[in-house]
């Protein structure tokens, strides 16, 4: 009895019953009264905002998976906006002895790509991490950074 009152209320939570109704969703609008501010806090690894810049400059402002992908004019760079990206994610930092926030490690990215590196399928983004492994390993190996292709890939999904 309840379950079926729970499935109906998370269907709706995640969309299902407005998928393609955007007309149809006119009718939940209405005021809100403002939510609750919170302090939150996580812990994360620092990153170099220097390496960051510099990587995306030398890759010309051009996508490291497809140099044909373009975006818009940074107001910033006056150039092809791009996104840098740690190809091993700095969250697998305490798995590795050296840093990971490196140079042979970051690849300029356009956001499309690296959105799809985070949320894509993970069947679907093993061309890419086998690509990216290919283009990096012996970069990532001079770093210190000895890892094999399937336990890079496996930190990319």
């Amino acid at each position: 009895m309840y379950s079926a009152g729970f499935n109906h209320y998370y269907d709706f939570a995640l969309g299902n019953e407005l998928f393609g109704k955007k007309e149809e969703m006119k009718v939940l609008d209405m005021k809100m009264s403002v939510g609750k501010k919170e302090i939150i806090q996580r812990e994360e690894w620092k990153r170099s905002a220097i390496i960051k810049v510099q990587t995306l400059k030398a890759a010309k402002y051009m996508c490291e998976i497809d140099a044909r992908h373009k975006t818009f004019i940074s107001k910033v760079t006056n150039e092809n906006y791009m996104e840098g990206h740690h190809i091993i994610p700095m969250n697998m930092q305490d798995s590795f002895d050296v840093s990971l926030d490196v140079y042979a490690n970051v690849v300029c990215l356009c956001p499309i790509c690296h959105r799809f590196l985070h949320y894509g399928i993970d069947e679907e983004k093993k061309k890419v991490l086998n690509q990216l492994y290919e283009m990096r390993k012996d970069r990532l190996d001079v770093c210190g950074i000895r890892i094999c292709k399937s336990d890079f890939v496996n930190m990319g999904i």
